[in-house]
């Protein structure tokens, strides 16, 4: 429009400037008249058309003071925020919707730095922004917050474009307040959805860990169940066998105290081996409810040491011999070898007693039995075998099963529990071995069981050195016991390697011992003693000779000793009824000095 009115004003003055020349041609030459009025004529046209001209550039002045107008009410009302920003950041021009977000009105708004309304936490995001918009020369955008008077906080997204000087930029901002909100809502929706997850997996993991409870609990109440149902059938069959023996016990015992006078040697020896008879009979018995209870309640203690097998063989058929000689049987074993493996002892001679015991009892008079041991590829197998009566087929698979308890009369009427077999079961089995059993009914029996070799695990096994110059190497021992008899079988098993033994009745005249002999190297000290017992005894010495090796005698559980001798150090503790097998280990284990065979 501005160039087409410039190129009319040009062709107007062209023609003006022509005219005048004209005319000032026509004043000298002295033209015509003709000549003139059509100069006139021109003249007039041409103010005609100037005064056509400025109502035209009127009409456009009206119609663009109309659009500024127009665009001033647009910028200033639409509800979008505008801003103009120099590159300092300050305001230069903002609409009303723009003044209104920042809490006033336009013309206090324009030179203050729009960076003041920004929160602080987001104040280095608006600053990036605003020199991205001004390096980039590219729409740029972003998110801050804006702080109100109220200490509200705003969310608004901000696009910025700079303007053609280069100089300003445009920014346009959104309230996106109540996206955020949203978004937050649904952040926190989604937060409790997943505790509310968590919730239901964890209810489904206490769920399952309840049903799995259950099931051990019920699984637990069926084996209680099937406990009582053969504990009630093992008393009962227990007590009939325990009656028997105590009923021959007392029976030859009162015979014999009623009529000693009248009898002669031979049959007072006859009922001596009776009653002795009856009563190893009930302690074997006893010894195997005992094993039995301690297996059943868990309280049995594994304690595996280095053994001879020849000497573990004397001891245990040292006990059986009367009753094997009543029947004239011979026991036969590996005499005169040196194998050697690792074994809890007083487990491995519950398992040789109980099956040197059944062959005993299901082997004829004249009979004979046989004990073998060998070494195999880290495995130790023992045999036990006799030429007895042998089982039947529908036994054999009685024999290792609790809940089917067997007994069968022995060849001179014994009777037995069945206990003892599966308490060489379950010993077998904590060593980590088997037992099993071959039988040929009136032809005999053969039991065996392994256990793995573990002997180079061990202690070493050393001889004991009988030269009298090394005897100042042997041990001052002080036995205390208030039973005499005791006393004798433990002086008696210490000899040997004792330079000196000091005995006491009570556990105060073990206290004097001590206090009189300080160089003593060993106590076997009684648990239960008239006066002061071995509990206390053992805790004053202990105040008294801080290194005096003290093994406790007590017939109780490994754990009723560490119960009753809490907070006293005590070394060891020697199980009744004693083996003379065990004390000597217990010795190898505690004097290094000593060797014993």
């Amino acid at each position: 429009m501005k160039r087409v009115n410039k190129l009319k004003s040009l062709n107007l003055r062209e023609k003006a400037e022509a005219l005048l020349k004209m005319k000032s041609a026509v004043t000298a030459s002295a033209q015509s008249e003709i000549d003139t009025l059509k100069l006139i004529h021109e003249l007039d046209v041409h103010q005609i058309e100037l005064k056509l001209q400025n109502e035209e550039l009127l009409q456009e002045k009206n119609k663009l003071e109309e659009i500024a107008k127009n665009f001033t009410e647009l910028f200033n009302f639409t509800p979008a925020c505008y801003y103009k920003l120099s590159r300092e950041g300050e305001i230069i021009d903002v609409n009303l919707s723009g003044a209104h977000m920042l809490g006033n009105e336009p013309y206090h708004l324009k030179n203050s730095r729009f960076g003041l309304f920004i929160s602080d936490d987001t104040k280095p995001v608006f600053n990036l922004f605003l020199e991205n918009v001004f390096s980039s020369r590219t729409k740029q955008s972003c998110e801050v917050s804006l702080l109100k008077d109220d200490n509200l906080t705003m969310y608004v997204y901000l696009i910025g474009l700079v303007n053609n000087n280069g100089e300003q930029c445009n920014i346009n901002m959104i309230d996106i307040t109540e996206r955020r909100q949203a978004e937050e809502n649904l952040k926190n929706m989604l937060n409790e959805l997943t505790i509310a997850n968590k919730k239901i997996m964890f209810q489904n993991e206490e769920r399952k860990k309840r049903e799995v409870e259950l099931a051990i609990i019920n699984k637990e109440l069926e084996q209680l169940i099937q406990l009582n149902h053969e504990k009630n059938l093992f008393i009962s069959i227990l007590g009939h066998d325990l009656r028997n023996q105590f009923t021959g016990l007392l029976g030859s015992s009162e015979l014999l105290q009623g009529n000693i006078h009248l009898y002669n040697t031979a049959e007072i020896e006859n009922f001596a081996n009776q009653i002795y008879q009856s009563a190893q009979n009930a302690y074997n018995m006893l010894e195997d409810i005992l094993m039995w209870a301690k297996t059943q309640s868990n309280k049995t203690t594994f304690n595996p040491q280095k053994m001879i097998f020849e000497d573990l063989c004397k001891d245990t058929i040292n006990l059986l011999t009367l009753i094997a000689d009543t029947k004239g049987i011979a026991i036969n074993y590996n005499k005169g070898t040196d194998l050697t493996f690792v074994a809890d002892i007083e487990m491995l001679k519950t398992i040789l007693r109980n099956l040197i015991h059944n062959a005993i009892k299901y082997t004829n008079r004249n009979g004979s039995i046989d004990i073998k041991a060998e070494k195999k590829k880290g495995t130790v197998t023992i045999s036990v075998s006799d030429n007895g009566i042998g089982i039947t087929p529908e036994n054999l698979s009685k024999l290792f099963d609790i809940s089917q308890f067997t007994t069968t009369t022995g060849t001179a009427e014994e009777k037995g529990t069945g206990l003892g077999l599966l308490l060489c079961k379950e010993f077998v089995e904590i060593h980590g071995g088997r037992i099993w059993v071959k039988s040929e009914y009136d032809k005999g029996s053969f039991f065996s069981f392994t256990i793995p070799d573990k002997s180079e695990t061990t202690i070493e096994n050393v001889v004991l050195d009988t030269d009298e110059g090394n005897r100042n190497n042997y041990l001052k021992i002080l036995i205390a016991d208030d039973n005499e008899s005791i006393r004798m079988i433990l002086g008696e098993m210490v000899k040997k390697y004792s330079h000196e033994i000091l005995y006491a009745k009570s556990g105060d005249e073990a206290v004097d011992v001590v206090r009189n002999n300080p160089d003593i190297d060993l106590i076997l000290m009684d648990s239960y003693m008239p006066g002061m017992d071995g509990y206390e005894a053992t805790g004053i010495i202990r105040q008294i000779n801080k290194n005096v090796i003290i093994i406790i005698e007590t017939a109780d559980t490994y754990s009723k000793v560490v119960e009753e001798f809490a907070g006293v150090v005590i070394n060891d503790y020697f199980p009744k009824p004693f083996s003379k097998l065990y004390l000597n280990q217990l010795i190898v284990k505690h004097f290094n000095r000593i060797n014993i065979r």
